[in-house]
Parts: structure tokens; sequence; C-alpha cells
């Protein structure tokens, strides 16, 4: 008897970045502070005042990392070392259900890191 699997789809580039102002703008290579772990297309990131590297965005953090200034776009594993992505920094919609925030996050907090990238003209949008 045929037993269907259920498969999750990975997501895409197009599936959370929706419309950069400008590619040649909006876009950077940034570096994933080692020890961020394994991080999804999507994620929100805080940046560290002191090296400039990305994190996971975290409102308890005091490094300059609480604030939200970036969406992760490529997934990666940086559990063990630095590593260079793409990162969204400026200018940009994106599609709010896709990006990956701290697992239980607030919603207030949610709200202040959406303000934070909207700052940045990084519009989170439910398309």
């Amino acid at each position: 008897m045929f037993t269907p699997t259920v498969q999750e789809r990975v997501k895409s580039f197009s599936d959370v970045i929706k419309h950069p102002i400008d590619p040649n703008f909006s876009f950077n290579e940034g570096i994933i502070a080692s020890g961020a772990g394994v991080l999804k297309l999507g994620t929100v990131l805080g940046r560290i005042t002191a090296s400039g590297k990305y994190v996971l965005h975290d409102n308890a953090l005091a490094n300059g990392a609480e604030v939200a200034a970036a969406i992760l776009g490529e997934a990666v594993d940086a559990t063990s070392a630095d590593v260079r992505a793409l990162v969204v920094e400026w200018g940009t919609i994106v599609v709010l259900p896709e990006l990956t925030f701290k697992a239980g996050i607030s919603g207030p907090n949610k709200t202040a890191a959406l303000a934070a990238l909207a700052a940045q003209k990084i519009l989170a949008r439910d398309v």
C-alpha cells in the first residue's frame, strides 16, 4: 500500500524578500557571529555594536542586538565560526509570515522589532 510522505517546503529567497527598492543598496554581505547557531532564511537579526557582526535579534540583550537591524537573506550555520552571508539592510518589502523571530518573542517586542526595521525602510507585509 502507498503511504504518502509529508515534506516541508524549503523557503526560497523570493518567499521572504518581495521587492527591494534598489538591489544595489538594499542587500549587503554581513558577518553572522560565531555562536549564533543555525539561522533560517528570513531570520530577524540584530547587530552587535562593538563588532558589527549580526546575531539573532533579542530584545533582552544589551550589546546592540536588542534592536532589529536586518533580515537574513540565506540560511546559515554559525554554530562554531563566523559566516559571511547576504543580509537585507535597507529598503525592501518582506513577507511578515515568512520572518523568523526569536522563539517566545512577545507581541510588544515583535512590534518594536518591526518598527526598528521600518525605520530602515524594511517593511513587513502580510503578502
